[in-house]
């Protein structure tokens, strides 16, 4: 492994972090551990120039990359933070100054954020951009429930541990026809930067912008954005009953803690919600997930790829043991041009939907004559809107039309006693995104 410049050998078992193996055998102190989970940043370094959380990623994984730690900056920003006081008790700044480092690097390349108010447009680095690409690192953070896991040791072992980061799998591709091929391994933050994403599908570069931190960005990929878990915090609790964990045990959510919880498609097995932004505008877009595996290859509707969790909660995808998801395959779909991605959550910084909602419209002379509509945070798949867009197509493009579309969809909802408020905030998003639409135009 290359550390700041030097060829390093390790000797190490394939589930030891990249974090650990800079603390504890390179004895690299100065990137620091602090919530584990990814969401406080201390452990941020750069791979080949990219900010990463290191707490996230294997040693293995990064075994060809140059990976540079605070030990080997050597950067104005760090005597900025000096002079402009921008170091507190400092065990974070570390990271941060690598973070800060690595962003600069990505708005140089005109990378958006998600508050970017034009994607097409190289992005002005105002007070207000930086703060939302730097959100990815806090001062303070705990990580009670990671604490409470490792004394129980419940958590996951896997038998055997396949790298497939290697497998030529990266490249976004245009399709004959118009369509766009996105290999399953491109990384979120590539998708989100690529020209005919922004402009052709402007809703799929905002949904990505707004899901994680530019370091969760540079690691996450769509393949693993889409297989990522359906899960609440019981799912984390060991001492709480899982259907998805320990089938049949029950749901400890139902009658418990349930503001963040799914009031679409939920059963009495788990209500749950996909944490996904991705997927939930590739399900407004009519994506394709295409898999493989020695039997072939196959292509699977985005909306079919998720399954709702009836009585096999654990059971979250169509997906068979032995089949690899390689490409997501979007359709060339003109009405895509005019959309956006409205996601609303408890905080500023990068949280799970409360709702969310990726919509793409159209309309000639007043009458919407395409609509493609999609929520998330409110089901435990990205759940496409098909109530709501038979009532609007050859509509009138009004706020009346919007609310009756947003009711109809909503009719069917089934809330638990602290998240009934969903319901209505899920309508109201609704409205506001389409009006949004149809004033001010797409986020391209």
């Amino acid at each position: 492994m290359r550390v700041n410049g030097v060829t390093e050998r390790l000797d190490i078992q394939p589930q030891v972090s990249l974090l650990d193996a800079l603390r504890e055998h390179l004895g690299l102190t100065g990137t620091k551990k602090g919530c584990d989970q990814g969401a406080c940043g201390a452990c941020t370094v750069l791979a080949d120039g990219e900010r990463i959380n290191s707490c996230l990623a294997l040693a293995v994984q990064y075994a060809d990359r140059e990976i540079t730690t605070i030990e080997g900056v050597d950067d104005p920003l760090q005597q900025a933070f000096v002079r402009q006081d921008g170091f507190q008790c400092g065990y974070c700044t570390s990271g941060q100054i690598c973070s800060a480092i690595g962003m600069l690097a990505e708005h140089k390349e005109g990378v958006p954020s998600a508050v970017t108010e034009h994607l097409s447009a190289t992005p002005e680095l105002t007070d207000a951009e930086i703060r939302e690409r730097m959100s990815g690192n806090l001062c303070r953070c705990g990580a009670y429930n990671g604490i409470a896991h490792a004394i129980g040791e419940d958590i996951e072992q896997p038998d055997v541990l396949i790298d497939i980061t290697r497998l030529p799998l990266t490249e976004i591709e245009d399709l004959p026809g118009g369509g766009l091929r996105i290999g399953a391994l491109a990384r979120n933050s590539k998708v989100a930067a690529h020209p005919a994403i922004r402009s052709r599908y402007p809703l799929l570069s905002q949904a990505i912008l707004n899901g994680a931190s530019a370091q969760l960005r540079n690691m996450a990929t769509v393949g693993g954005n889409l297989l990522q878990r359906t899960r609440c915090l019981y799912f984390y609790d060991g001492a709480s009953a899982c259907n998805k964990r320990e089938p049949g045990s029950g749901c400890a959510a139902i009658g418990g803690f349930t503001r963040n919880h799914a009031v679409l498609g939920t059963s009495e097995s788990c209500i749950a919600t996909h944490p996904s932004d991705m997927a939930v505008a590739l399900a407004a877009l009519d994506a394709t997930v295409e898999v493989e595996s020695a039997r072939g290859v196959r292509r699977i509707p985005l909306t079919d790829f998720h399954l709702l969790p009836g009585n096999t909660p654990h059971v979250e995808t169509a997906l068979a043991a032995d089949e690899l998801v390689t490409a997501v395959e979007l359709p060339a779909l003109p009405v895509a041009a005019n959309s956006r991605y409205r996601k609303v959550r408890d905080r500023a910084s990068y949280a799970f939907a409360l709702v969310s909602v990726a919509a793409a419209m159209e309309t000639t002379d007043g009458t919407i004559t395409d609509i493609r509509l999609a929520l998330g945070g409110v089901s435990a798949k990205p759940w496409r809107a098909r109530e709501a867009e038979r009532v609007l197509l050859g509509a009138p493009a009004t706020e009346e039309s919007f609310r009756r579309a947003a009711e109809a969809e909503l009719a069917p909802a089934v809330a638990q006693p602290e998240n009934t408020f969903k319901i209505e905030l899920a309508r109201r998003t609704i409205v506001a995104t389409l009006r949004q639409l149809l004033t001010d135009g797409s986020a391209a």
